[in-house]
């Protein structure tokens, strides 16, 4: 990608997703971090976590949802005007 911001990562986690394909969406999600230029947002965790409930996997819903509960605690997302 030559654009690389979290509306183009999320756009591509969501359209993995979609596809069945979750564990090459939960791989660009991880990365996101990587990258440097931007972090995940609420969008982005909102997608993965709805992605693993869509194919039935509530478990690592629950572990991702429980991981951004403690992101959020750390790093809280300034409001966006």
């Amino acid at each position: 990608m030559s654009m690389r911001d979290s509306v183009s990562y999320n756009s591509m986690i969501d359209g993995y997703i979609k596809r069945g394909m979750i564990d090459l969406a939960r791989e660009l999600f991880d990365v996101i971090p990587l990258e440097k230029m931007f972090d995940r947002d609420l969008i982005s965790w909102n997608t993965i976590i709805n992605g693993f409930v869509k194919c039935g996997n509530i478990e690592d819903a629950q572990i991702l949802f429980d991981k951004m509960l403690r992101y959020l605690d750390r790093f809280p997302l300034e409001a966006k005007s």
